[in-house]
């Protein structure tokens, strides 16, 4: 069955691919504290056509880098997709705080930026809205977190955590003619360790992406309990599957614009 199954999503990749321009370049970017190698097990599904940007944030990669903020990261982000888009198309995938680089990227490079795929995104108003649900919850987390990550990523984490009390309390929902495919955990955990595997988590987690993904004409959200936070660890070929399904979403577009001139 496992072959079967093998042989049908690799059928699907090579059908799309051979109705995809070799013109599109795809930006992974990772969640906290990880590195881009993540992303190798969806690469490897991914049509050599396609033009991958893999990179390992130097604020993780190096111990002894200096923390960075999110406006940092998102300008390394924005100047990626601006010397990619000289190239031909570009989608970002991002993962959890991945996922919020790409999207506050969109802020100033929407005109950049022709598709998503975001991986359980962590939103702008993360940190606001879990606060709200249970904040002396949220504090222990913070403290069992410390504990977890490597000391060098304790100062990074705490830049973070700053930056999104002090957000924008509005979430600004994504444009509606991005072609966009989002993924979100609905799995609860019997033994959570963190408010974000909490039943009364997942469904503020889903209301966030919810909100996120409300004006997406092209796309999809998919929801599932099939898998947890890492989606992209645990069925890599779903999401190469995604983008592909945004590259042909992409494709399709341009070749539209193309033939209205």
């Amino acid at each position: 069955m496992q072959m079967i199954k093998a042989a049908i999503f690799a059928l699907c990749i090579s059908q799309s691919a051979t109705s995809i321009a070799d013109d599109i370049t795809v930006i992974f970017e990772a969640g906290f504290g990880t590195k881009s190698d993540i992303w190798s097990p969806v690469i490897a599904h991914l049509p050599k056509t396609i033009r991958v940007l893999n990179e390992t944030r130097r604020s993780v990669n190096a111990r002894d880098a200096k923390p960075t903020t999110l406006a940092q990261d998102v300008a390394t982000m924005r100047k990626k997709v601006k010397e990619a888009s000289l190239d031909g198309s570009v989608i970002v995938v991002g993962h959890s705080y991945g996922g919020l680089v790409a999207t506050e990227t969109l802020k100033t490079s929407l005109s950049a930026i022709d598709g998503m795929v975001l991986v359980e995104p962590t939103t702008s108003v993360h940190r606001l809205r879990f606060k709200a649900l249970d904040k002396e919850r949220v504090i222990a987390d913070d403290q069992a977190v410390a504990k977890y990550i490597p000391s060098h990523l304790r100062l990074q984490y705490q830049v973070l955590v700053d930056t999104l009390d002090n957000a924008n309390p509005e979430l600004t929902p994504l444009p509606s003619a991005l072609p966009t495919i989002i993924f979100t955990s609905t799995k609860v955990y019997s033994e959570p360790m963190f408010i974000e595997e909490t039943a009364r988590g997942k469904t503020l987690w889903l209301s966030l992406h919810n909100k996120l993904f409300e004006q997406v004409i092209k796309g999809q959200h998919i929801r599932s309990d099939e898998w947890g936070h890492s989606v992209h660890t645990e069925a890599p070929d779903v999401i190469a599957k995604a983008i592909m399904d945004v590259a042909g979403m992409v494709t399709a577009k341009s070749k539209h614009a193309m033939d209205d001139n």
